[in-house]
């Protein structure tokens, strides 16, 4: 009897070990310059904006100044104000950028919290 509870309590804190693990893995902070990849025009409520427009020079700079501390995050965030373009979209909150990203075929999602007053706005 003691050796199936000791052999229990090994399983279950392995278990633990190996789940907390994931979590501190999934929560690191990534080093992720997004502005070298952006893809030359981008949609922006219902409009194209390319290089050498205003909104798209400003989301390429923040993306540029704010190109660390970005987290993995698992839960889905309701569309705010929603840059999208090829193998990516960035959806800007007041006070969070999401930009899900498409690498080999596997879609991936990460978030970063930081002031997003010069890129952030409302469609009209």
């Amino acid at each position: 009897m003691k050796k199936l509870l000791l052999s229990t309590s090994v399983f279950i804190s392995a278990i633990i070990f190996m789940g907390a693990s994931v979590i501190f893995y999934m929560d690191r902070d990534q080093d992720l310059n997004f502005s070298r990849n952006l893809p030359s025009t981008l949609e922006i409520c219902g409009m194209n904006i390319a290089e050498k427009d205003p909104q798209y020079i400003a989301l390429s700079r923040w993306l540029q100044a704010n190109n660390t501390e970005w987290n993995s995050i698992l839960v889905s965030f309701a569309p705010t104000y929603v840059y999208r373009g090829e193998n990516i979209t960035i959806n800007v909150n007041p006070d969070a950028v999401i930009v899900n990203y498409n690498v080999d075929g596997e879609w991936k999602q990460v978030r970063r919290l930081a002031n997003t007053e010069s890129i952030f706005g409302t469609c009209m």
